[in-house]
C-alpha cells in the first residue's frame, strides 16, 4: 500500500497515510513537486529547476528561493511508512526518489498506455483486444480531468510550456482511449457503455466532430432518434459558433438519415420540449421509476410537487425526454408560471398544441375533440396559482381522451381522482451538522455537491473542488437544503466573492442570493422572490401557522405543534397543517420514524423573519421553550429505569429544539434556563450518555456567563456540571476552577450535600493528576461527612475514589473492599450510569490480580449496562479493558477487534483521554506480536498525549507496560528504540489514530 498518493489529473491533490491530506500554498513548491514526481526517471541539476521555476531572479536569490522551497517541501512530505523519503537531493541534483512508497495516476496512466503499446503485437488492433480494453477504461477513470488544472505561474514560461506540452499529450491520450472504448463497446452491442464513452469524449473536446456524430449513431441504435438529432443541432451550433464552418458531409449525411428513418410524417415535430442549456444531474431512479408510470395503462395523472426551486420543471422535462418515442402522437409542453389570469389557460394549451379558435366551439371542446384519440403526454407546468381551473380542464381532458397521459408540476397536488403524487426531493446533501469535511471524492458522490460545482464553473471558469475549499461547498449544500435555485444563486455569486464568504454570509441569504438569471420568471430571480411567492399562496391563517412553526429547529411532532401553535378562534390547526404539507413548504415523515414534520431551512429564516413582524406571535417563542423543558423533565423521571434510553431518544429527537429553547431562556428566562440545563446533565445525564461534551460545555459556560451574580442552588448545581463536561474534554484546570466556585456558593448556601459533591470531584481529579495522597486525604474526609449526613450518593463515590486511590498504591485488598462496597450502595440508589465507574475498577483491579473469570463477569453486565443506556463512551472504556484481558490471555485477533472497535467510538466522540488508553493498547498488541518498530511509535504518541493533555503517568497505569518498554528497547536497540518513540510523538493525536486502525 502506497504512504503517498498524488494525483495530478484533474488538479493536484496530496493525501499522505498518516498526515491524512496535504496542502502546499506555495505555488512554486506545488510546481517543483509536479516536475519532480512527473519527470521521474532521472535526477535535475539545480540550475535546471533555478532556470524553469525563478528565470528572472538574480542568482543568489533563485538558489535562495529554492532552498526554502524544498525545505518546505521536504518537511510537509515526511517520508513513508518504511522511512524512506519521496524527495532527495544532494549538491548538484534534486530527484523524486522511485524506491519510495508513491503512488502517481499519471505513472500509472502511463503504463497503462505502453503496456497497451506493448501488446500491439498479439493483435491488429488495439479496439479489438478486452485486455486492451480494460486498461483504457482504468485510463479513462484515472483522466478526471486536465493535468494541474488550476495551478498557473505566470512568469515562469519555460514550466508553462513543459506543463502545456504534458496537458495536451495525455488530454490527447485520454480521448483517444475513450474512442476505442467507444467503438469496442458499440461493436459487442452494449450501445449504452458506448453512449457513456462518446459523451465523455464531448464533455472533454466539444468541437470532437467525430464524437458528436459516434453519439448521433448510438442514439440512434438505441431508439433515440429525437435525442439524436437534438445532438447533431448541437453539434452544428459549436462548429458555427466556435470555428465558422459547416458540419462534414458524413455528419449532414448521418443526420438525414436518421430523420428519414423516423416513422411518420412530421415526425421531428412531435414535441415543443426546450433544448436543455445545461447537463441535467442526477435523479437517475426518479427518472427511471417516472417514465415507467407514464407508460403504466392505469396511470393517467401524475404530480410532481415540492417546494419552489427543487427542480420539478426539470425533472419533468427530463422525464419527457426518455419517453418521447412511446406516445405516437407527440409530447406537448404548457407553461403556466406567467399567467395570471384562470381564462388564459385553456389558450395556453391550445397554443402548446398548434391549434386556433374556432366559430361556435368552446376551447374546452376543441381540446377535447383535438385530444380524444390521441397517444400523448401533455406536460402542464406550475399549476399552483391557478390550481383550481387546472384542475377543472384536466379532469374533462383525461375524461374525453382515454390514451392521454398528464404530467403537471405544482407546489401541492391536484386532488383529481387517480392522481399519483410523486414529492421532488431536493437534491442529496452531505450532513454538515457537526461540521465534518468530507474528502473530495466522498463529496463527488452527492447531487447536490455536483450540481454547484457545475454552476459554479459556470460562473468562475477555474472553480474547481478541492481540499481547500470542500468545507465551505459542502456547508453551503447542506444549509441551502440541496435545492437547486438556491445553489444556482449561490454559484452566482462567485463572480464576486470567494466561496467560504458565500458559506459565512448565509445567515442572511435572502440579502446575499439576490443575482438570479434575468431571462428566469421574476420569483426564480432571488431566494426571497422564490419563498414568497409560496407564502403569498397561503390563506391568513396558514401564514400565521407557517409563522409560529419557525420557533421549531430541526423538526416537531404533532403533540408539539398542537401545545405551541395552536390557537382560539381560528380554522382548525390540523387542516392549516395539511395544507402546508400539501403547499410543500411544510415537510412530513422525513425521519426513520416518519413520524416528524420540518421546514427546509430557506422556508424557516423566511417564516421567522415574518414571526418577528407579527408582534401577535411573540409568545410562540416563550411557549416553544416552555414545552421543551417539561419534555426534558418528563424524560428525566425515567432515569435508571428500564426506560432511560427511551426517554434519551426523545430527547436526541428534539435536541435542537432542546437547544433553541436553552438558548431563547437563557436571553428571557434565567431560571427556566437552569431547570433545563440541570435536567439535561442531571440524572438524565444526557450530554455525557449521548457523547454531546462540546456542546454540553458551551451551552452551560454561555448560561454561566450570563449570570455570573446569580447566587443560587441551581448555580451551583450548574457548576458542577460544567467541571464534568471539562473533565471529559478533558481540562483539568477549567473543571477545577468551575468545580471551586461551586463548592464556594454551596457552603455559602448552607448546602452540606452540595459541597461534598463538589469536594469529591476535586479528589476526583486529583487522583486522576497523580496526587494519590491529597486524592485520599480528600475522599476520607468526604466518607467521614458523608457518613454523618447519611448522604448515599456522596458516600458511594467517596468509596469510589478511596478504592481508585488504593488501586493507585498497589493496596489490591484493600482497593476492592471500598469498590465492592461503592458497587453495593449504588445497587441500593439504583443509579446504574454511577454504579458503571466502581464495577469497571473492581473489574480491572480482579484482571491486574489474575481472577480473569470474576472480572469478565462484571465487564459483561458492564457492557450490558452500557448498551442499555446507550452509552457509548463507556461502551469504547469496556471493549478496551476486555481487550487487554484476551491479549494477557494471548487472543491477539479478538483483542485486536474489540480494540479497533472502542478506538472507533472514541474516534467519532473526539475523546483524546480515550485516545490515549487505545493507543496504549495497540501498542501493547504490536509488542506481543513482535512488531517492536510499531510498539515504540505507539508507545511515544500514547506518553505525548498523555502529556499534552494532563493525564498523570498512575492514571493510566504507564508501569504495568515497563517490561515492555525493555523487550522492545531490546529487540530494536537503543538507538532505533529512541528514533521510534521520537517519532510516535512528533505525530498528531489523529496521525497516531491512523496507525493504529491500519492493518
Amino acid at each position: 500500500m502506497p504512504s503517498l498518493t498524488l494525483t495530478f489529473l484533474g488538479g493536484l491533490r496530496i493525501t499522505h497515510t498518516q498526515q491524512g491530506e496535504i496542502s502546499l500554498s506555495n505555488r512554486k513548491a506545488l510546481a517543483l513537486l509536479a516536475y519532480l514526481f512527473v519527470e521521474s526517471e532521472t535526477p535535475h541539476s539545480r540550475e535546471t529547476i533555478l532556470g524553469l521555476l525563478w528565470p528572472h531572479l538574480p542568482d543568489a536569490d533563485a538558489r535562495n528561493n529554492l532552498r526554502v522551497t524544498w525545505a518546505q517541501l521536504t518537511a510537509r512530505l515526511g517520508q513513508d511508512d518504511l522511512g524512506a523519503p519521496f524527495v532527495i537531493s544532494n549538491r548538484l541534483d534534486l530527484q523524486f526518489n522511485v524506491h519510495s512508497r508513491a503512488w502517481r495516476d499519471v505513472a500509472e496512466f502511463a503504463q497503462l498506455l505502453s503496456d497497451c503499446h506493448a501488446h500491439a503485437t498479439a493483435h491488429e488492433t488495439r479496439r479489438t483486444c478486452a485486455e486492451c480494453q480494460a486498461r483504457l477504461a482504468r485510463m479513462a477513470e484515472l483522466y478526471r480531468g486536465e493535468f494541474l488544472a488550476g495551478l498557473s505561474l505566470n512568469d515562469c514560461p519555460a514550466f508553462d510550456e513543459w506543463q502545456m506540452m504534458q496537458r495536451e499529450r495525455l488530454h490527447l491520450q485520454a480521448i483517444e482511449a475513450l474512442d476505442d472504448l467507444a467503438h469496442f463497446h458499440e461493436q459487442a452491442g452494449d450501445n449504452a457503455s458506448a453512449t457513456r464513452y462518446a459523451r465523455r469524449q464531448i464533455e472533454l473536446d466539444p468541437l470532437r466532430e467525430n464524437a458528436h456524430r459516434q453519439l448521433m449513431r448510438l442514439l440512434d441504435k438505441l431508439g433515440q432518434r429525437t435525442a439524436a438529432l437534438e445532438q447533431f443541432e448541437r453539434c452544428k451550433r459549436l462548429l458555427a459558433d466556435e470555428l465558422g464552418v459547416e458540419p462534414e458531409p458524413e455528419t449532414l449525411l448521418l443526420a438525414a438519415r436518421i430523420r428519414n428513418s423516423m416513422a411518420g410524417p412530421g415526425e421531428s415535430n412531435r414535441h415543443n420540449l426546450p433544448v436543455p442549456l445545461t447537463r441535467f444531474l442526477g435523479r437517475a431512479q426518479e427518472i427511471a421509476g417516472l417514465a415507467q408510470q407514464l407508460t403504466d395503462a392505469h396511470t393517467r395523472l401524475i404530480t410532481l410537487t415540492g417546494s419552489g426551486g427543487v427542480g420539478k420543471t426539470r425533472l419533468a422535462l427530463r422525464t419527457a425526454q426518455e419517453v418521447l418515442d412511446v406516445f405516437a402522437d407527440g409530447v406537448w409542453l404548457v407553461e403556466l408560471a406567467a399567467l395570471s389570469d384562470p381564462q388564459s389557460i385553456e389558450r395556453a394549451v391550445a397554443s402548446a398544441l398548434g391549434m386556433r379558435e374556432q366559430a361556435g366551439v368552446t376551447m374546452v371542446q376543441m381540446l377535447s375533440n383535438v385530444v380524444r384519440d390521441k397517444q400523448m403526454l401533455l406536460i402542464v407546468d406550475n399549476c399552483e396559482h391557478l390550481l383550481s381551473v387546472c384542475v377543472t380542464l384536466i379532469s374533462q381532458l383525461l375524461a374525453a381522451a382515454p390514451r392521454l397521459r398528464v404530467l403537471t408540476t405544482s407546489r401541492s397536488p391536484l386532488q383529481i381522482e387517480g392522481e399519483v403524487v410523486y414529492r421532488v426531493p431536493s437534491l442529496a446533501v452531505p450532513n454538515s451538522k457537526y461540521g465534518a469535511a468530507l474528502s473530495v471524492e466522498s463529496l463527488m458522490d452527492y447531487e447536490a455537491i455536483q450540481f454547484f460545482v457545475q454552476r459554479a464553473g459556470a460562473s468562475q471558469k477555474d472553480f474547481a473542488l478541492n481540499a481547500a475549499n470542500a468545507l465551505a461547498v459542502q456547508q453551503i449544500c447542506y444549509r441551502l437544503d440541496g435545492i437547486p435555485l438556491a445553489l444556482e444563486l449561490a454559484a452566482a455569486r462567485l463572480k464576486v466573492m470567494p466561496v467560504e464568504t458565500i458559506a459565512q454570509r448565509l445567515d442572511s441569504r435572502f440579502k446575499l442570493l439576490t443575482s438570479g438569471n434575468p431571462a428566469a420568471l421574476p420569483r426564480q430571480r432571488t431566494l426571497q422572490a422564490l419563498v414568497e411567492w409560496s407564502y403569498n399562496l397561503l390563506s391568513d391563517p396558514e401564514q400565521a401557522l407557517l409563522r409560529r412553526l419557525a420557533v421549531f429547529v430541526g423538526g416537531w411532532t404533532l403533540e408539539a405543534v398542537e401545545a405551541i401553535c395552536a390557537r382560539d378562534n381560528e380554522s382548525p390547526l390540523l387542516d392549516q397543517l395539511f395544507n402546508l404539507v400539501n403547499h410543500s413548504l411544510v415537510m412530513f415523515g422525513q425521519d426513520p420514524q416518519h413520524k416528524r414534520y420540518s421546514l427546509l431551512e430557506s422556508i424557516r429564516q423566511y417564516a421567522h423573519e415574518q414571526l418577528l413582524l407579527a408582534a401577535k406571535d411573540v409568545a410562540a417563542s416563550e411557549r416553544h421553550a416552555r414545552y421543551y423543558v417539561q419534555l426534558v423533565s418528563d424524560a428525566e423521571t425515567q432515569a435508571n429505569t428500564s426506560a432511560h434510553q427511551q426517554a434519551l431518544d426523545q430527547v436526541e429527537s428534539d435536541y435542537e429544539n432542546i437547544l433553541a429553547a436553552l438558548g431563547w431562556a437563557i436571553h428571557h428566562d434565567v431560571d427556566l434556563a437552569f431547570t433545563l440545563a440541570i435536567r439535561l446533565g442531571g440524572r438524565l445525564q444526557f450530554w455525557e450518555l449521548r457523547g454531546h461534551f462540546e456542546e454540553g460545555r458551551r451551552w452551560l459556560a454561555q448560561l454561566l456567563e450570563a449570570t455570573q451574580e446569580k447566587r443560587s442552588a441551581a448555580c451551583a448545581k450548574i457548576l458542577l456540571h460544567a467541571a464534568w463536561m471539562e473533565r471529559a474534554r478533558p481540562d483539568y484546570n477549567k473543571a477545577l476552577a468551575y468545580a471551586g466556585r461551586s463548592a464556594v456558593l454551596y457552603t455559602a448556601l448552607g448546602d452540606a450535600c452540595g459541597e461534598l459533591d463538589a469536594q469529591l470531584f476535586y479528589a476526583d481529579i486529583w487522583s486522576l493528576c497523580g496526587e494519590t495522597d491529597k486524592s485520599h486525604a480528600l475522599a476520607l474526609i468526604c466518607l467521614r461527612q458523608s457518613e454523618h449526613l447519611g448522604y448515599k450518593p456522596a458516600l458511594a463515590r467517596a468509596l469510589y475514589e478511596l478504592g481508585v486511590c488504593e488501586s493507585q498504591r498497589q493496596n489490591t485488598g484493600l482497593a476492592q473492599q471500598y469498590l465492592e462496597r461503592s458497587i453495593q450502595l449504588w445497587r441500593e440508589i439504583g443509579d446504574k450510569y454511577q454504579l458503571a465507574e466502581p464495577l469497571n475498577g473492581l473489574a480491572a483491579e480482579l484482571d491486574s490480580q489474575g481472577e480473569d473469570d470474576r472480572a469478565l463477569i462484571l465487564y459483561e453486565e458492564l457492557e450490558a449496562i452500557h448498551r442499555e443506556l446507550g452509552y457509548e463512551r463507556g461502551l469504547a472504556l469496556t471493549q478496551s479493558n476486555v481487550g487487554c484481558l484476551l491479549l494477557k490471555q494471548g487472543d491477539f485477533e479478538r483483542a485486536k477487534t474489540l480494540f479497533v472497535a472502542g478506538l472507533i467510538i472514541r474516534r467519532k466522540m473526539g475523546l483524546l483521554r480515550g485516545y490515549v488508553y487505545s493507543l496504549l493498547n495497540f501498542a501493547s498488541l504490536a509488542e506481543k506480536q513482535n512488531l517492536p518498530q510499531r510498539a515504540a511509535r505507539l508507545f511515544g504518541a500514547a506518553e505525548a498525549l498523555r502529556e499534552k493533555i494532563g493525564l498523570s503517568a498512575e492514571s493510566v497505569y504507564i508501569d504495568t507496560y515497563a517490561n515492555e518498554f525493555a523487550h522492545i528497547r531490546a529487540m530494536l536497540g537503543d538507538t532505533r528504540f529512541n528514533l521510534e518513540w521520537a517519532r510516535g510523538r512528533g505525530l498528531t493525536a489523529e496521525q497516531a489514530v491512523d496507525i493504529a486502525l491500519q492493518d
